[in-house]
């Protein structure tokens, strides 16, 4: 177990998510992937909701172009965002959740089994008054 990881995830306040860049910004400390990494963080339920993550409407896409991710290689977008009407996120956290063990905010985690792992249609999300950095 990751105690930094675990404690990030039980305090964190805000509703956007992924977006490491805006981290220091908004905590007033650097970005430090070992606060976000728990590789023993495996709840069972974790296929769902990276699959949540991936179906989530759009909220923005400045390019379809795909990137490598820096750590493994792989294609993904990095500069599409999707958002629930809570909580905001980059395309391709779930990617991170997915292959790099990026552990979730517990908020978010409850948000999404609260909604049974359904996303709202796009067309009742009010994009307009999502908090993101």
């Amino acid at each position: 177990m990751n105690a930094k990881a675990e404690k990030l995830a039980k305090n964190w306040q805000y509703d956007w998510y992924g977006f490491w860049y805006a981290v220091e910004r908004y905590t007033g400390r650097p970005f430090d992937i070992s606060e976000y990494v728990d590789e023993s963080w495996l709840p069972p339920d974790k296929k769902k909701l990276i699959e949540y993550l991936k179906k989530a409407p759009y909220m923005m896409a400045s390019s379809n172009q795909l990137e490598k991710c820096s750590d493994c290689d792989e294609k993904i977008n990095t500069l599409v965002f999707h958002s629930d009407g809570v909580f905001c996120w980059p395309d391709n956290l779930a990617h991170d959740v997915d292959k790099h063990y990026f552990r979730l905010p517990d908020r978010f985690v409850n948000l999404i089994r609260e909604r049974n792992y359904e996303t709202p249609p796009a067309d009742e999300v009010d994009m307009e008054n999502v908090d993101w950095p």
